[in-house]
């Protein structure tokens, strides 16, 4: 009882992890298979397809990606034996929700760089941060690059800090429409849904600092094959 107690509150403080599809977690811990630390996820088949009615058949490739358990947190305390016949709940409000938001915090933290660095598609100006009527452009062209890129056009969120979470509230309350959702945001001080997106806040969203870069990348040679590209 007291193990299961504080998964809810970890559960309802985390922010990133509610909205990742965890379809391939029943696969690890599976008590029939024992797969480890990491699954190998197939990707999807491509094939370019043929014009004419000439057959031009394509080999069958199977790429994979891994999918690896490489974080593990906890929160590790002693108690008394008095303390231990407190009621539940004073456990829960002293000892038991303080570690759960702890390990919420590095869990939340953990995901957030990793999405930061591993990601490479962006939109707005790197180091200019979302402010008047640029923040609607910037979460609008989100969805754009989204849309183009073949990603469903449901359950799409964004997390963001509460300084972003500011500049689009107030922005956003000088529109007219609509009024239940505008008066939400006055009332509260948070973002509802807009543009598509359901939006949340969190303070571990990482800031990701960008070098200098400039002109266009040239190849270094012509005729290059396989899985890299060398440039100049």
């Amino acid at each position: 009882l007291i193990t299961q107690a504080p998964l809810f509150v970890l559960k309802n403080a985390l922010r990133f992890v509610p909205h990742v599809d965890r379809k391939y977690e029943v696969d690890f811990g599976n008590k029939r298979m024992k797969i480890g630390a990491t699954e190998q996820i197939r990707r999807p088949a491509r094939f370019i397809g043929r014009d004419g009615q000439a057959w031009d058949p394509e080999a069958l490739t199977d790429t994979f990606i891994p999918l690896t358990i490489n974080f593990q947190h906890g929160v590790d305390f002693e108690f008394s034996s008095q303390e231990r016949a407190l009621s539940l709940e004073m456990m829960m409000e002293r000892y038991l929700k303080p570690a759960a938001d702890s390990i919420a915090n590095k869990v939340d933290y953990n995901f957030g760089r990793l999405m930061t660095l591993s990601v490479a598609n962006l939109v707005g100006t790197p180091g200019t941060a979302a402010t008047g009527n640029t923040a609607q452009g910037i979460y609008a062209d989100a969805g754009v690059l989204l849309t183009q890129m073949a990603f469903p056009d449901t359950d799409r969120c964004v997390v963001y800090n509460s300084k972003l979470n500011r500049n689009l509230v107030v922005t956003n309350l000088t529109l007219f429409n609509p009024q239940d959702v505008i008066a939400k945001e006055f009332e509260t001080g948070y973002q509802g849904r807009f543009s598509n997106f359901d939006f949340y806040t969190d303070e571990n969203v990482q800031n990701y600092t960008f070098g200098t870069y400039s002109g266009s990348p040239v190849t270094a040679s012509a005729g290059q094959t396989g899985s890299s590209l060398v440039v100049s």
